[in-house]
Order: structure tokens, then sequence, then C-alpha cells
């Protein structure tokens, strides 16, 4: 009787497509998950091979001309660079990610995708959220460490003694500081305006699983506003 009143009181929503299970599928086997990891690791090792053995030769033409000190200085600032630039991405990408979830219009939710409950919707999303923001560091930290030479030169810039006749600055400034300040403009904008889009893709995703009702509480209202005027 108790399951007869719960059978009745809940919608029968189905299990989700089979594309999407991690368990037994129909012809009782298990979906192979693990050789999607092993694959994507051996694709990982292959990659840190190439780049090493590029590294490796590279190391041994500078010193072979007598400037192994110089390419270990731009090897340094490249890897410093990109795990710098990986960690704050992945940091502002993903923070941003956690407060639109939390922050989200709650109310009753619809899947819009048929035999696709909401919760399996909202597990994929999330994986994919995590997946593409980890890309996304992989990215701008890739673009930081491009960025390596304009960086150093400003680090290390020297004036030139004479200075530009509109703003009396010296020209050492629009040779070195002025192309780091652009790039690094460049990068933080960048970044903030790829936050502001996945946020307001995951509050779109909320209000579609609530029948596409606009319901704009006043958390996302200030989320989306402090990223607009970042911007």
């Amino acid at each position: 009787a108790v399951t007869g009143v719960q059978t009745c009181a809940l919608p029968i929503l189905g299990p989700p497509p089979e594309a999407f299970r991690f368990g037994p599928s129909r012809d009782g086997r298990r979906l192979p998950v693990r050789w999607f990891g092993l694959a994507a690791l051996l694709l990982v090792a292959y990659l840190a091979v190439s780049v090493l053995k590029t590294i490796y030769v590279d190391l041994l033409w500078f010193d072979s001309v007598g400037f192994a000190d110089v390419y270990r200085i731009e090897l340094t600032a490249r890897v410093l660079l990109f795990l710098a630039g990986v960690v704050i991405a992945v940091v502002v990408i993903g923070g941003n990610v956690m407060l639109a979830r939390r922050f989200a219009p709650v109310g009753h939710e619809e899947s819009f995708i048929e035999e696709v409950d909401p919760d399996a919707i909202r597990r994929i999303v999330a994986v994919l959220l995590v997946a593409g923001t980890l890309f996304l560091g992989l990215i701008f930290g890739s673009v930081a460490a491009g960025g390596w030479e304009t960086l150093l030169s400003w680090m290390n810039a020297q004036p030139f003694g004479r200075a530009d006749a509109q703003f009396e600055l010296d020209i050492a400034f629009y040779v070195f500081t002025l192309p780091a300040l652009h790039f690094l403009q460049q990068w933080v904008l960048s970044l903030l305006f790829v936050s502001a889009i996945i946020s307001a893709g995951v509050y779109g995703l909320a209000i579609a699983l609530q029948r596409f009702e606009l319901n704009v509480n006043q958390r996302m209202r200030v989320h989306l506003s402090l990223l607009a005027g970042a911007i």
C-alpha cells in the first residue's frame, strides 16, 4: 500500500538514456568507463613526452651556442606564468560557476529533454562545467605563458633617459610598460568575459528547467552586475 501511494505521488520520469548511464547496459555489461580514463591518460602522457622532447632539443641547441642560461630563464618564466594563469583562471571561472549554481533561482523543475529527468541533466552539466573549467584554465595558462617576453621585458625595463614631448614620459614606458599593461588588460578582460558568459549560461539552464519562467532574484542580479561592472 505504501509503495502504491508513493508511486501515485511521484511522477514516473524513467531512467536516463543509455548514453548517459554509467551502470549496467541493456545487455547486462558495464560501460568500459575505465578505458576512457586510460585513453585520456595515454593522450596526456603522449603530449607531455612531445613537449619534453622539444624542450630537451632546444636546450641542447642553446647550450651548444653558450646561451643555456638564457633558455633556462625563458623556460622558467613560461612554466611559472602557465601555472599562475591556470590557477587564477580555474579559481575565477570555477568560483563564478559555484556562485551561479548557488544563486540560481529555485522552483519546480521539469525536463526540457524527453526521457531525461532534471537531476540527470544537472549531473551531466556539472561534469561538463568541471571539464570546461579545467580546459579553459589550460587555455588561459597557455596564453599567459605566451606573453613571457613582454612581461620579462617589463620586469627588467631600463630607462632610455629621454622623454616624449607630449606626456613627458620616458620612452621606455612605451617600449616595455605599455605593452605589458595591454597584455594584462586583455587577459583579465577575456577571463571576466568568459566567466560572465558561463555564469549566465548556468542561470539560463536553471530558468529552462523551470519552464522558462524568468525568476531573477537579488543575488543573481548582483552577481551578474558585478561581473558586468568589472568588465
